[in-house]
């Protein structure tokens, strides 16, 4: 697609332009977050945060809605229908086509459209130039594209009437990779389906003579340590150091990322092969995995180092089977963070049955479970295929190379001059719409410098906070420049990479 370096030569018609020549790009702003009469109105307005995961073209509120009045005393903007949203930083990349009035915060680069633009032949556009958009970018603190170089970023603009074919040609294509899609994710829902029953039959009390006992009677239970990691003596290359983020659900054999020099090892709980791993507190809580080299692990972990008569592949699968998490997420502690601690973990019933059936069992989960695992990597490689189809339409299509031209359409550079005089009417209409606003006092607290705020605090405040509290949530760069001129009146600490400020007293 589009680099910063490449444009490519575009069908006879076309021609290249910018963003800033095709619409007219408004940033958005937040109102105060402490006056409560500007919030909760008819007016929806977007962040980033409302695009995450957002799938469809279209959009008509967020989480939150501002008032008028909120509008007016901020530096957001009512942005009418078909607007393009774009956001600009956390993440650069997020685009939707308003399908009402809205407004955003500012995290968005926004572009207003004529008639003359097809807003879905915009949004599609954008949809491929990410990465152009993050080359773009710059700051310190976290990235965002400024609205002079969204305003650069280059545009590939058709007549009319072929804005119009390629959006009906992507539409019509797109729905047919929708439709396949949804079948191959349809089938991944009915494979885990699969996967649950047969986990649940394998360890039903009834299909074998089975009998119920406690995990403690399994073999040796314990709870892993962690070295301090304030000494790198510890860590090294030499042995296995196991945490949960090794532990995968379905992924029978753990490998550790980490690794203890053998004086670390030698501080740790270990366990030796075959042994198995439990998560025990968190989100995490139930990820499973077996050990096939002896290693540590930390003490977000429970092992059961099985005694003579447990299968280690059978603990596995039955630890993986619906009724033993359910016992897991049961038993945690309800506290912010569950915990299932080793007290807890070894009062937990178990299923189990001869060594022979366990082993019957575990052979026929194998067989099964690989079975499983090659259509959940067929399903895989057909959504990754989808991808890449889309990506493949939407160059062609921005190529000129997806529909055929037709020589009676208008060439773009009169549309493109019909852009502007449209612009230029817009804006002159929105002047006088401003002009017979009645004049109102903005609030002190949205002009306020950055050593006025802190001169109210006697904490530190987190830096983005700051700007975004300051007169300039608008141009990082302003802020920077004031945070300079004050700087030996402050004192900058920092949390990682986290930083606050507090005014030196």
């Amino acid at each position: 697609m589009v680099t910063e370096n490449t444009i490519y030569t575009l069908p006879e018609g076309w021609i290249w332009t910018t963003i800033g020549e095709i619409g007219i790009v408004a940033s958005g702003g937040t109102p105060s977050t402490q006056n409560p009469k500007l919030w909760g109105g008819d007016i929806s307005w977007i962040t980033p945060a409302d695009l995450s995961n957002y799938k469809d073209v279209y959009i008509d509120k967020g989480a939150r809605s501002i008032t008028k009045v909120g509008l007016e005393y901020s530096s957001a903007k009512l942005l009418p229908k078909g607007s393009i949203l774009f956001s600009s930083r956390a993440p650069i990349g997020y685009v939707v086509i308003a399908k009402n009035e809205m407004a955003t915060n500012q995290g968005f680069k926004n572009i207003i459209l004529t008639e003359s633009l097809l807003s879905e032949y915009v949004y599609y556009y954008l949809k491929t130039i990410k990465p152009l958009a993050e080359n773009m970018a710059s700051g310190t603190t976290f990235l965002e594209l400024s609205a002079t170089k969204f305003t650069q970023l280059p545009f590939p603009l058709p007549p009319f009437p072929e804005q119009q074919r390629i959006v009906s040609k992507i539409e019509e294509l797109f729905s047919e990779l929708d439709h396949a899609e949804a079948g191959l994710k349809k089938a991944q829902k009915q494979l885990e389906v699969y996967r649950q029953a047969l986990l649940n039959s394998a360890f039903d009390l009834n299909r074998k003579s089975g009998k119920k006992i406690l995990v403690a009677e399994l073999g040796i239970i314990t709870t892993g340590t962690t070295p301090p990691k304030s000494n790198s003596r510890f860590y090294g290359a030499d042995y296995n150091f196991y945490k949960p983020s090794d532990l995968e659900l379905g992924n029978h054999i753990v490998d550790s990322k980490d690794k203890l020099s053998e004086l670390g090892f030698n501080l740790t709980r270990t366990v030796p092969a075959n042994s198995v791993l439990v998560t025990c507190i968190g989100a995490t809580i139930g990820k499973t995995g077996l050990v096939r080299e002896k290693g540590a692990f930390n003490q977000q972990i429970n092992a059961i180092i099985p005694n003579d008569n447990y299968v280690p592949e059978f603990i596995y699968y039955q630890i993986l089977s619906p009724g033993f998490q359910k016992q897991l997420k049961q038993n945690a502690s309800s506290t912010t963070l569950p915990i299932i601690n080793k007290g807890k973990f070894i009062q937990l019933s178990f299923v189990v049955f001869t060594k022979k059936d366990q082993l019957e069992i575990v052979q026929e989960l194998d067989s099964k479970f690989s079975l499983i695992e090659n259509f959940e990597n067929s399903i895989s490689i057909g959504l990754q295929k989808i991808e890449i189809f889309r990506q493949a339409i939407l160059r062609k299509a921005f190529e000129g190379n997806l529909v055929s031209q037709d020589k009676s359409d208008k060439p773009a550079s009169i549309l493109l001059k019909q852009i502007s005089q449209e612009k230029e009417d817009y804006i002159i209409s929105q002047k006088l719409v401003e002009k017979e606003k009645p004049k109102k006092k903005k609030p002190m607290d949205a002009n306020k410098t950055i050593k006025e705020i802190l001169e109210k605090s006697d904490q530190p405040i987190e830096s983005r906070e700051l700007w975004l509290k300051s007169k300039h949530k608008d141009n990082i760069e302003e802020f920077y420049a004031e945070l300079k001129k004050i700087e030996h009146e402050i004192e900058i600490l920092f949390e990682g990479k986290e930083s606050s400020i507090i005014l030196k007293r």
